[in-house]
């Protein structure tokens, strides 16, 4: 066959997205609320969720509407395959695998599977054994690559560190499967615990420039660039023995649009997102960020800052909520700004942490407050 190259070509796709943080990082409430956004795009599509947490997904059953098939041990490589494709046969559009860390370092994933073959036909020298061990694996992650739906894996991190001169040193993040597995997805996002922050470690899209909040937005976002480009009637995957073309679902080959006479178009508003950030961040009092707040509103209302902005400008009102909780002079100045704040925070995580700084401002106010009444007493 004679070697021709051709013009490239962005082609509709299925997402693969990876979502990597630490215990309590929010994987799992940021694959839904991702999964949810998708749905919704898709006419209500269903999604699936593989739980290898013990369960963990249904105690979100109130984000998104799902259906669970919780995997138990032994986390094989052929087990997580057999769930894959037990939700293509179920036609579920969506799957949330949480998470894909069993199956490197579960019980009975790979690593306890290397360190079987090895004690058993290599003598212990577990370097043959992955000459086994790596096609069973790779299996898995082409399920992943190749399935007809959306799918969005989760993936357990922790602290990776060196020794150097005799101490240990930090040195950021490692996710918990096999080095590279991240290069296989669309797009990675790492999580923080402290507020669930999302940064991404790679994105393909170009859609996540800055740590942000994953919300129901962000699977729209997805979707529409997943939903940008030519139909991919000329891409096979193999499914049960016949290859079948992929489509992204519910939605139409782009047509290309035909000529016409240019049309005079308004241009939008200039975005007013970096000024208004910088303006609630330069509020010294309650109502200096109130009134931000509601200039922040007003910008939104007249298009010239989006969602993106806006989850933004919710960032901004937190760090400057938290500055003057830590100010509050006292229980009842603390409960007034508490309920202001949150009556402009609509985020369920953001509220939280606001609670948690002004309780413990209120367990150093109380006692202040009893010693102050304490010594008016003495010389009443």
């Amino acid at each position: 066959m004679t070697m021709q190259f051709k013009k490239a070509e962005r082609k509709q796709a299925f997402l693969r997205l990876a979502l990597t943080g630490p215990s309590g990082g929010g994987k799992t409430y940021s694959a839904l609320k991702i999964a949810k956004g998708l749905s919704q795009c898709m006419g209500n599509a269903p999604i699936g969720v593989i739980d290898t947490e013990q369960g963990s997904a249904s105690l979100y059953a109130d984000i998104a509407e799902f259906e669970t098939l919780n995997l138990d041990p032994p986390y094989t490589p052929e087990r997580y395959i057999e769930a894959i494709l037990t939700a293509q046969r179920s036609l579920f559009k969506i799957l949330i695998i949480d998470s894909t860390t069993h199956e490197w370092n579960g019980q009975g994933g790979c690593l306890e599977i290397n360190d079987v073959i090895a004690r058993t036909k290599y003598k212990g020298n577990t370097w043959s054994a992955w000459n086994e061990t790596t096609p069973r694996h790779r299996k898995f992650m082409d399920c992943i690559l190749q399935a007809k739906m959306h799918i969005i894996a989760t993936m357990r991190s922790k602290t990776d560190s060196v020794q150097e001169g005799g101490k240990v040193k930090k040195i950021g993040m490692k996710n918990e499967q096999r080095d590279g597995a991240e290069y296989e997805y669309t797009t990675v996002l790492a999580l923080t615990p402290d507020g669930n922050y999302a940064a991404a470690d790679k994105d393909r899209t170009r859609l996540f420039h800055e740590p942000h909040i994953i919300t129901e937005e962000t699977g729209v976002r997805l979707f529409k660039w997943l939903n940008t480009g030519a139909a991919i009637a000329d891409l096979d995957v193999q499914t049960a023995g016949v290859a079948k073309p992929i489509f992204l679902p519910d939605a139409s080959p782009v047509e290309q649009p035909k000529p016409q006479q240019p049309v005079p178009v308004t241009p939008p508003a200039p975005d007013a997102t970096v000024a208004t950030v910088d303006s609630v961040r330069a509020s010294l009092t309650i109502t200096d960020l109130e009134a931000a707040f509601l200039a922040a509103k007003a910008h939104y209302a007249n298009k010239r800052i989006d969602n993106v902005g806006m989850a933004k400008v919710a960032g901004a009102v937190q760090e400057v909520a938290t500055t003057l909780i830590g100010q509050a002079g006292s229980v009842s100045e603390l409960d007034a700004l508490v309920a202001k704040v949150l009556s402009m925070i609509a985020n369920p995580q953001r509220q939280e942490t606001i609670k948690a700084a002004a309780n413990a401002k209120r367990e150093q106010l109380v006692p202040e407050e009893e010693q102050a009444a304490t010594e008016v007493d003495l010389f009443a």
